[in-house]
């Protein structure tokens, strides 16, 4: 029997799904940061973060069994992704429910990627 990877068609398709991947992700990214640059100043000071906030932008979480992102210090998630962390190794899924600080949006991307392949 003939493994799957194989056939033709299979690399350029399975490239095709990681750079739709990619490209959703860097959209989503986007709108997080536009949407975050659109906020009041007022709801940007350090009054309207929790003193128990990290230093980090976002902190990756789980919300539903599903990897979700919020922004530091609020508590409504900016987003929730179709990645299940069940799928994830146990130290991974503890410290995502545990709160994951993610520094710059660049991290951010990383993270989501590692994730989500």
């Amino acid at each position: 029997m003939t493994p799957i990877a194989s056939y033709p068609g299979f690399a350029a398709a399975r490239r095709t799904r990681r750079i739709i991947a990619v490209a959703v992700t860097i959209f989503l990214i986007a709108c997080m940061v536009f949407a975050r640059a659109a906020l009041p100043a007022r709801l940007l000071s350090s009054a309207a973060v929790s003193p128990a906030a990290p230093a980090a932008g976002y902190v990756a979480g789980v919300l539903d069994n599903r990897l979700a992102i919020y922004i530091a210090g609020q508590e409504k998630p900016a987003l929730v992704t179709d990645i299940d962390i069940r799928t994830l190794p146990n130290a991974d899924q503890a410290a995502l429910r545990a709160g994951l600080p993610v520094a710059s949006d660049e991290a951010l991307a990383h993270l989501l990627e590692d994730y989500g392949s």
